[in-house]
């Protein structure tokens, strides 16, 4: 019984706040405006004050390195795979390979790991995330705006690195590596600024899973194509992440919580800024149906993950 509990206090939490989020969008309490406001404030302010405080007192050596990299190499591999999946099975979708590849780790997986391992405990899932990130916005994303008849310079992936959450992974890890954030923890200027860090990240996790939830919807799903993709990538990512989580192991096997992120991270939906480059009106539908769907595989895969580990 303590156990159930123990998976309730997790999973509940996750589930009442989409729904509530589903419930503003039909009461109409929140404009899509206001939502997308509400984003702007958690990537812009809340999610890089929580990630720098994460960061910067860490212990970084050369086992988080590897496993940075080892990451980065993942994502790059599962995006080949990607291109064999979607013409083995006959997906006509121009964005069917990218769905196999990138992992949105800061408009879903932070929250969930929030709620599982805590705040202070986020740079072991941030670590992947950032491995992630690197391929994403440098080899990904540029093929995906090019493969669209765009046009993408050096200036504009470099612009699309500099986001204020890469920004604040980046400064943290400066921080880590030279050990001035370990220096200035051990002060009283220092604890301050943690706790104001603290405080300003405090409501990250609710509001994420509430935009979450705001954005949900599966009406007009193509689920014959859309399934077919996701299993492929479930699978793509099954031996990914098996891959990555042998390496977590051995690489720490002090550290658990590297496990519990790998667990969490290769369970998440493909980046949510998709639908920024796709302009076709046919594959738009076909990525939101598809975001939208394996967002609530993500939910009830977590649900088991959290059954796991409590």
């Amino acid at each position: 019984m303590d156990g159930l509990f123990g998976v309730l206090e997790v999973v509940l939490p996750v589930v009442s706040v989409v729904l509530i989020g589903l419930w503003i969008r039909r009461k109409g309490i929140v404009s899509d405006g206001g939502m997308e406001e509400i984003k702007g404030l958690l990537v812009n302010i809340c999610l890089p004050a929580v990630l720098f405080g994460t960061f910067w007192a860490m212990e970084f050596t050369w086992r988080e390195a590897a496993l940075f990299f080892a990451m980065a190499g993942v994502t790059l591999l599962a995006f080949a795979l990607g291109f064999a999946a979607s013409r083995l099975l006959r997906v006509r979708q121009r964005i069917a390979p990218w769905l196999c590849t990138t992992i949105e780790g800061g408009s879903i997986g932070y929250a969930l790991f929030i709620l599982l391992c805590g705040k202070e405990n986020l740079y072991h899932l941030a670590l992947l995330d950032a491995g992630n990130a690197l391929i994403q916005w440098t080899i990904v994303m540029s093929m995906l705006q090019l493969s669209s008849g765009g046009r993408k310079t050096l200036r504009g992936t470099a612009r699309s690195l500099l986001t204020p959450i890469n920004c604040a992974i980046a400064a943290g890890l400066v921080c880590s590596v030279t050990g001035l954030g370990r220096a200035a923890s051990a002060t009283a200027p220092g604890r301050v600024l943690e706790a104001v860090l603290d405080f300003v990240g405090t409501p990250v996790a609710a509001l994420i899973l509430m935009t979450v939830g705001y954005g949900l919807s599966v009406r007009g799903v193509e689920w014959k194509a859309t399934g077919r993709m996701m299993a492929a990538r479930a699978f793509i990512f099954a031996v990914c992440g098996t891959a990555v989580y042998a390496l977590a192991a051995s690489l720490f096997p002090d550290k658990p919580l590297y496990r519990t992120a790998c667990l969490v991270f290769f369970i998440l939906p493909p980046t949510f800024a998709y639908p920024v480059y796709v302009k076709d009106r046919e594959e738009s539908a076909f990525l939101s149906g598809y975001l939208a769907a394996y967002t609530l595989l993500t939910l009830t895969a977590f649900a088991v993950v959290a059954a796991l580990i409590r």
